[in-house]
């Protein structure tokens, strides 16, 4: 059975942070990653961290090329930062607070609403109803 414990580790997160993410789309990748920083990051009272590709593939379950794409997503978002200084080794990561400077993201909808349509299934309220 599991049982977390707040005193075994927890990350703080400022609720404007979680505010500002909540009206930001991302998708569950990008979530993932982002939880990876955090935890590298934010988990050990650091404000960045070296996390390797393989980290991120062993903490995400996601498989390499995945990973790439997703963290060169969130950098050009501006929601994570990087940096290699000119090295092979692991790039440092973080999360960018400022949430000013992230990137807009265009909400795609290509949902076709027909007006003859109900919002409620009629049959599905009346059963719901009888209750």
């Amino acid at each position: 059975m599991a049982s977390p414990q707040a005193e075994n580790g927890h990350i703080d997160i400022a609720n404007e942070i979680v505010e500002q993410l909540a009206k930001h789309r991302l998708s569950g990748e990008e979530w993932q990653c982002v939880l990876v920083v955090w935890r590298k990051t934010y988990g050990w009272r650091k404000k960045e961290d070296e996390i390797s590709l393989s980290t991120f593939e062993d903490m995400t379950g996601m498989k390499r090329p995945n990973v790439v794409r997703t963290l060169k997503k969130l950098v050009a978002k501006k929601i994570l930062g990087s940096s290699n200084n000119d090295t092979r080794f692991a790039k440092k990561y973080w999360f960018n607070k400022d949430f000013e400077q992230w990137e807009p993201v265009i909400k795609k909808d290509t949902t076709s609403i027909n007006n003859d349509t109900p919002l409620v299934d009629r049959k599905s309220t009346r059963l719901n109803s009888s209750h």
